[in-house]
């Protein structure tokens, strides 16, 4: 009898040893696995990462890499996090210090509105293994977005060079190469398509760190402060996004104005010109002229174009990382 009792004990224990170490190794893979997402929102979107020119697998296997040198560091990272949101210095996340996130958990597991205490330990946890799908996917949803919003804020400045290449197009003729495309569903304008790699170019090269580096550091810095699995997306973000469409907007117009200036007084000169010497066929005498005046104008901006966008994005970076993070805390 005794030795029945023995081995049904010894029965139990093994299985809630076999139970708790499926318990760990499912949180560990969903820690793993909502990394990789967080990652490859950038890998998908980012100028430089989520260029149709990288293999998908390539892709894939620079996220996986870098999602398992990330996950075993992740404590650490959290300590990090933990230390610059506690100003006070009291070991514990109190009234302003608490991430939003927190709060919004604290209010739907309470009726009473409140401000958690958050500790050392409870800031380094993660959301664990969701219950149900509906909170899978959902999980799934933030984590991607983290890094879909910081690489689509990016990639609209970088559109602001490939707007003022196309106003350059339009002002010198060159745009009919979109229409007589012999590669039909595509239109590439030359000189946007130009001003966008430079941009880029000037990125990958840009002072003190690469503009690569930068953008993963900042992504990096994202999971001292915005727990996994527990992100939250708010109206600053998106407000950050439409502020930054306005500034993409703002650098076209200032890139192609000094092109626009010299059409316009181009175009009044010719006119001018055929009015007072009818036998001069204007338009044949004045595409070349366009032409010419377009590729000065363009040689000389090539360079303030790249100052540009090297000036301006550190602060989009700080922008885009300010709004995710001031989301969740």
């Amino acid at each position: 009898m005794f030795e029945t009792i023995d081995q049904i004990s010894g029965g139990a224990m093994t299985n809630w040893a076999n139970r708790l170490l499926v318990d760990a190794a499912l949180g560990y893979f969903t820690t793993f696995m909502l990394v990789t997402i967080r990652l490859s929102g950038l890998m998908i979107i980012g100028p430089f990462f989520g260029h149709t020119s990288i293999p998908e697998r390539v892709k894939v296997l620079f996220a996986l890499g870098l999602a398992l040198i990330i996950t075993p560091s992740l404590p650490d990272i959290r300590d990090r996090g933990f230390e610059k949101l506690d100003v006070d210095r009291n070991g514990v996340l109190s009234g302003a210090e608490v991430p939003t996130m927190f709060v919004v958990v604290a209010n739907e597991e309470s009726d009473e509105l409140q401000t958690p205490v958050i500790t050392r330990s409870q800031f380094r946890a993660s959301a664990g293994v969701p219950s149900t799908l509906f909170d899978l996917l959902w999980m799934i949803a933030t984590e991607l977005a983290i890094g879909l919003l910081l690489g689509l804020g990016v990639v609209i400045i970088l559109t602001g060079l490939q707007m003022a290449g196309e106003t350059f197009d339009q002002q010198t003729g060159t745009a009919l190469s979109e229409i007589f495309n012999p590669a039909i569903g595509t239109t590439i304008s030359p000189t946007g398509q130009l001003l966008f790699l430079l941009g880029t170019t000037a990125l990958l090269v840009m002072p003190p760190f690469d503009g690569h580096l930068m953008m993963l550091m900042s992504l990096l810095n994202t999971f001292e402060v915005i727990p996994l699995g527990m992100a939250w997306i708010d109206g600053a973000s998106l407000e950050v996004l439409r502020s930054l469409m306005s500034q993409s907007l703002a650098l076209a117009v200032q890139i192609a104005a000094p092109l626009l200036a010299a059409m316009a007084l181009l175009s009044v000169a010719m006119g001018f010109l055929g009015y007072t010497v009818p036998q001069v066929n204007v338009l044949v005498l004045g595409f070349p002229i366009r032409a010419l005046v377009s590729m000065v104008i363009l040689t000389v901006t090539l360079s303030g174009a790249a100052d540009a966008i090297v000036d301006v994005f550190p602060d989009v970076l700080d922008a885009v990382s300010y709004s995710l993070i001031a989301s969740d805390t």
